[in-house]
């Protein structure tokens, strides 16, 4: 819920608290104390305020509103509190928000019946416009630096990601290479290639069948590896899925789609079409390592999911590229034979180009990774609540920013 300008019934209540009272620290607050505790906030009210039998059994959320760092208006709402006594709540503060906020962030208690409006919290001062928003700045330093860590974190881990994905592609082509002995893509054309005339084998699949084939082969190979290790992508996603982004949680549909699909038909008798019966699914190493500890926060699950994917995803693409080089082989194969040997010749050509301008690819690819990890800021420590001030009270501390 956004906050608003005060509504008719809240220029009620101030007007029955502190018409024709003195001025008072009591009359100022409209007779509702908030304070900041650490990573709380405490609101409590007088026992004479005219809100207090609705105080305590209705729903009154704590809110936030803040502008990004990308200058787009935000609205956070950080729950219902818990009830102390009939006078007093208290809510929780988060560590982080999704959004690392630019300046200050307003707080305001907003009741779920909206038609009442933002619960106000001072006296209108003259030509004020907000009796309900307040800030509380040891939190606003504390939730923005906090959260600017933890996204930069974020950030690193997939960049950690691509990284290791492209040096594995970079020592996958450079060893090809070097196993035949190809130097420069100037020996591509240099190199002859003889055509083997070997008979159909069962890892020549018809291009329509060759997707599903690779799904297959790959949701085998982690059956594989949940033999070896103690973390379970389907358990986690059972009990994480929702806390995706939403192109992870994609990810994750296809892959339990795919899970579904081929479970029963990978069993032990099945025999892959490409590849060892007992290969397991390639994890990266820092992966495997996380997934070995005794014990998993739900950070570490959700990170590990991502790995998991992104090795799926890998494993298909790489497989159903497999599967395609072998069924075209095999269509040469199967040629004219005074064509054969110039056919193969030439596609192995293309092949052999092909794979140096991958490697100068994931090349690039690895440079720009380990330009942007050179560019993220250093994670600056952040204070423990303990180590705020204790108890201060927020009804004066007005927000700058307009009602929304």
């Amino acid at each position: 819920m956004m906050r608003l300008n005060s509504t008719t019934l809240n220029v009620l209540i101030a007007s029955l608290l502190c018409g024709g009272c003195a001025s008072t620290s009591v009359s100022d607050s409209l007779w509702t104390q908030v304070s900041g505790d650490g990573n709380r906030i405490v609101l409590r009210l007088d026992p004479e305020h005219p809100r207090l039998r609705q105080f305590a059994s209705a729903q009154i959320n704590l809110a936030a509103d803040f502008v990004d760092d990308s200058g787009t208006p935000r609205t956070a709402s950080l729950g219902g509190g818990s009830r102390v006594d009939a006078q007093t709540r208290v809510y929780t503060l988060p560590e982080t928000l999704n959004n690392p906020p630019s300046g200050e962030i307003c707080l305001y208690f907003s009741p779920a019946d909206t038609r009442l409006g933002a619960f106000p919290i001072r006296a209108r001062t003259a030509g004020g416009t907000d009796n309900s928003g307040f800030r509380y700045p040891d939190w606003e330093a504390r939730v923005g630096a906090e959260t600017r860590r933890r996204l930069n974190d974020r950030q690193k881990s997939g960049l950690d990601a691509q990284r290791n994905a492209a040096q594995r592609s970079v020592q996958q082509l450079q060893a090809e290479l070097d196993k035949d002995q190809l130097a420069s893509v100037e020996d591509c054309a240099r190199r002859t290639f003889t055509a083997k005339a070997d008979a159909r084998g069962r890892d020549v699949i018809e291009p329509a069948a060759q997707a599903a084939t690779a799904r297959r082969i790959c949701v085998r190979r982690t059956r594989e590896l949940n033999l070896t290790s103690k973390f379970s992508v389907v358990d986690a996603l059972g009990q994480f899925r929702n806390q995706l982004p939403s192109e992870r949680s994609r990810q994750a549909g296809q892959f339990l789609t795919d899970w579904r699909n081929h479970f029963e038909r990978t069993g032990a008798d099945y025999v892959p079409e490409l590849g060892s019966p007992r290969e397991p699914l390639a994890i990266a190493t820092d992966a495997e390592t996380l997934a070995a500890r005794p014990s998993l926060q739900p950070k570490d699950s959700i990170a590990l999911i991502g790995a998991w994917l992104d090795a799926y995803d890998v494993c298909v693409q790489d497989t159903t590229h497999q599967l395609g080089h072998r069924y075209q082989l095999w269509q040469v194969s199967q040629g004219r034979s005074s064509d054969r040997a110039a056919a193969y010749s030439d596609y192995m050509a293309q092949e052999c180009r092909g794979k140096f301008r991958r490697l100068n690819e994931q090349r690039a690819l690895l440079a720009d990774v380990d330009r942007q990890l050179g560019a993220l800021p250093s994670a600056a420590p952040t204070s423990s609540p303990q180590a705020q001030n204790r108890n201060v009270s927020l009804n004066a501390l007005a927000c700058t920013l307009p009602p929304r």
